[in-house]
């Protein structure tokens, strides 16, 4: 295997890891979303708030929560939920963004050595 084939199967692989990558973050801060109804895509998370009507466990919780209601207020408590959210900001696109540039700068290099070797001689075309 060449050089060449070797750093078009590198690219694939880059292509399929990153666009895996996008879409794990989109599908689980689309999840995130529909169950806390806030956004989640930015930052990775292993928990998120969502809020929540708990049930009062005594009287006076009860009568306080009615009193809530009454007034229109909202008697729903931010609950702590476990629940993966992969982020665009701090995981998914510097991964993206170095694969890329690591994956160019080798491209180039090789290129650039390829040329270097072939010019002076040192290989053949066939060998290239």
């Amino acid at each position: 295997m060449n050089r060449t084939s070797t750093l078009r199967y590198t690219f694939y692989g880059y292509l399929a890891c990153s666009l895996a990558l996008i879409a794990t973050s989109l599908y689980t801060g689309h999840r995130a979303t529909a169950i806390s109804g806030h956004p989640h895509y930015m930052l990775t998370a292993t928990h998120i708030f969502v809020e929540e009507h708990v049930a009062a466990d005594n009287a006076a919780d009860a009568a306080f929560d009615a009193a809530l209601q009454e007034a229109g207020e909202s008697t729903t408590i931010p609950v702590k939920r476990a629940l993966f959210v992969l982020g665009f900001a701090d995981v998914t696109g510097p991964v993206v963004i170095a694969g890329g540039c690591l994956l160019l700068t080798t491209g180039w290099w090789s290129r650039r050595r390829r040329r270097r070797l072939a010019d002076s001689g040192s290989i053949g075309p066939n060998q290239v």
